[in-house]
């Protein structure tokens, strides 16, 4: 197993189009969201593997039932 690939929000906004920095920290305060971690009380990352395997899970067939399995 490899080293986990730690990003910021803003370097995982980076990388998904449309996603944005106040998305995730909504997410976050909401729940429901990708799993992410507080280094300390300012800096919250997210391993880039799972949150790839939190998007899979998002996966939708139909406009109308986005985010229902």
């Amino acid at each position: 197993m490899s080293d986990p690939n730690f990003l910021t929000p803003q370097q995982l906004c980076d990388r998904i189009p449309g996603l944005t920095v106040a998305a995730l920290a909504k997410q976050r305060s909401r729940g429901g969201g990708p799993p992410f971690r507080k280094a300390n009380a300012r800096v919250v990352l997210y391993e880039w593997r799972e949150y790839l395997d939190w998007l899979d899970t998002t996966k939708a067939t139909r406009t109308d039932r986005y985010g229902e399995s």
